[in-house]
């Protein structure tokens, strides 16, 4: 679930695996985005980008550089830090 100011978006399915979404808005409205979840399909594509960058000698995607991964891996442990979450290798 992502909370806002102004409405809630609840995802049924793990982030890494969405299908449905319901926009709740503060009023009560709500929005449905009904889509199949697509499993571990999507890693398709991942895939499909790290063998171009590879084939083209690249050690990075232009489209999700080092940098950028890295910026969401801090904000990931940020969450886990305000939430409490310790990894095992951790303790």
């Amino acid at each position: 679930m992502i909370a806002g100011t102004g409405a809630t978006l609840s995802i049924d399915g793990p982030f890494y695996q969405p299908g449905a979404m319901t926009l709740t808005s503060v009023r009560g409205e709500r929005l449905l985005f009904d889509d199949p979840p697509l499993g571990h399909g999507g890693l398709f594509f991942e895939a499909a980008e790290a063998a171009r960058c590879s084939a083209d000698g690249r050690s990075e995607s232009p489209l999700r550089t080092i940098a950028d991964t890295i910026a969401t891996l801090r904000v990931m442990d940020e969450i886990r830090r305000q939430i409490g979450d310790v990894f095992a290798e951790e303790r």
